[in-house]
């Protein structure tokens, strides 16, 4: 396996295993916080969007090893990322009235460069973990060498992913 296709692989998992570190927190935290509650999941529901989740952070995984240079490889992850959320976050609850499409095009234009910012970090995180695993096998470091940095990223992200859970006062009024 030439140490293009191992980067290139290295960063379709790692970015999987990130996307299903933040997907099932995310996605369960609530229902194990307040598991007498029915919660509405949307898109899909819980199982759909943890695999989306997955899928999605592969992808970005992939997108980011692909070119050789790191700085290239998080800017195409970083921007084609960024524009993604932003149209997909806008388009989320229906049709945009013809109205609105001006100061939507304004709106997204203006978070652009802060979500850009915002996942140009998170990509240079990931790709640095994908540089040390390149390097990790071509100097045939053992198997827990390897594991650490990727093991601990991945609590750090499904830590922080946690989080992502209704306030107290809506779980305190739930049990009522």
């Amino acid at each position: 396996m030439t140490t293009q296709t191992y980067r290139r692989l290295t960063g379709l998992v790692l970015g999987m295993l990130l996307g299903l570190a933040y997907g099932i927190p995310s996605q369960a935290i609530n229902a194990l916080a307040v598991p007498n509650v029915t919660f509405y999941q949307p898109p899909f529901g819980m199982l759909p969007n943890i695999l989306i989740c997955a899928t999605l952070g592969g992808l970005a995984g992939l997108i980011c090893a692909w070119p050789k240079s790191s700085f290239l490889g998080v800017m195409i992850a970083a921007v084609s990322g960024s524009i993604f959320l932003l149209i997909a976050g806008s388009l989320y609850g229906g049709p945009v009235a013809p109205t609105k499409v001006g100061g939507l095009i304004v709106t997204l234009t203006v978070l652009l460069l802060p979500v850009i910012g915002l996942l140009g970090a998170i990509f240079t995180a990931l790709r640095w973990l994908i540089n040390k695993q390149v390097e990790y096998h071509i100097d045939r470091f053992s198997l827990l060498r390897r594991l650490i940095a990727p093991v601990l990223l991945i609590c750090i992200i499904g830590g922080l992913s946690a989080v992502v859970r209704y306030p107290r006062r809506v779980n305190s009024a739930s049990r009522k």
